[in-house]
């Protein structure tokens, strides 16, 4: 396992962008923490995207109006494609 994976397997913060559906601890500023709702709704989306049920326009509003935070059409993919 790389260096890239253990970080990842910790969820320590790689750089200075926080993912979508997490924020930073505020105990450990480089431990990140997981926004269960959030994820929540990523999941929906990725359930809707993968089944090809809505456009990526329509899904990345429903995320905005749900979460009330902005997400950009390649931010979505990105976040689309992630796993953990």
């Amino acid at each position: 396992m790389n260096m890239y994976e253990q970080r990842k397997s910790r969820r320590r913060k790689q750089g200075n962008c926080v993912p979508f559906g997490y924020y930073v601890s505020k105990d450990d500023p480089r431990l990140l923490l997981p926004d269960h709702e959030v994820l929540a709704i990523i999941d929906k989306a990725r359930h809707f995207y993968t089944s090809r049920m809505s456009s990526i326009r329509q899904l990345t509003g429903w995320i905005q109006e749900h979460t009330g935070r902005k997400l950009s059409l390649e931010g979505f993919k990105k976040v689309m494609k992630r796993k953990y």
